[in-house]
């Protein structure tokens, strides 16, 4: 009788530097647009019904939206930026998470025998509950972003009619 012994590894050992420090990165990245937030809604303007009577507050204006516009573009691509990093890290957890998933499955009986595959994530998730909770992080983070950047792209849009409609009342000043 021949005895095959099978040892096994976990897929992250030699990734664990990798691994701990994208915990790490994930858990530790911090950012705020409460302050651009605020700053966009004291972005006030009034369009003049006759723009003829008065040039230089036309002109003022005028300057004033451009520059609200300008701002609101620089947020919005700071904001979208800071998108992409998650996304980024998001990406790189999950593909820790999916050959994880892939080894477990594969090769612990323990995991194999459960019937229920939402048992077997449940085992997989309670072997790594740090990558879990960094996945899980950087997802709420994302979705946070997307509500943040819905917020500055109405703004913008807001800003980019209001211009539309100044420069219509340029060609009649």
């Amino acid at each position: 009788m021949k005895i095959k012994i099978l040892s096994y590894t976990n897929p992250l050992d030699d990734k664990f530097e990798s691994v701990n420090a994208l915990i790490y990165t994930i858990n530790d990245r911090f950012f705020t647009f409460n302050a651009e937030l605020e700053e966009i809604e004291e972005f006030t303007y009034k369009l003049d019904d006759h723009p003829e009577e008065d040039v230089v507050g036309f002109n003022e204006l005028y300057s004033k939206l451009q520059a609200y516009l300008s701002r609101t573009t620089s947020i919005l691509i700071s904001a979208r930026r800071e998108k992409a990093n998650w996304q980024r890290l998001l990406s790189e957890a999950n593909g820790f998470y999916k050959r994880v998933r892939s080894s477990f499955f594969a090769h612990r009986d323990d995991i194999q025998k459960l019937k229920n595959k939402e048992l077997q994530e449940a085992q997989v998730e309670e072997a790594i509950p740090d990558l879990v909770d960094a996945r899980r992080r950087a997802e709420d983070k994302i979705e946070e972003l997307e509500s943040i950047i819905e917020i500055f792209e109405e703004k913008r849009d807001e800003l980019d009619k209001a211009n539309t409609n100044l420069s219509r009342q340029q060609k009649a000043v």
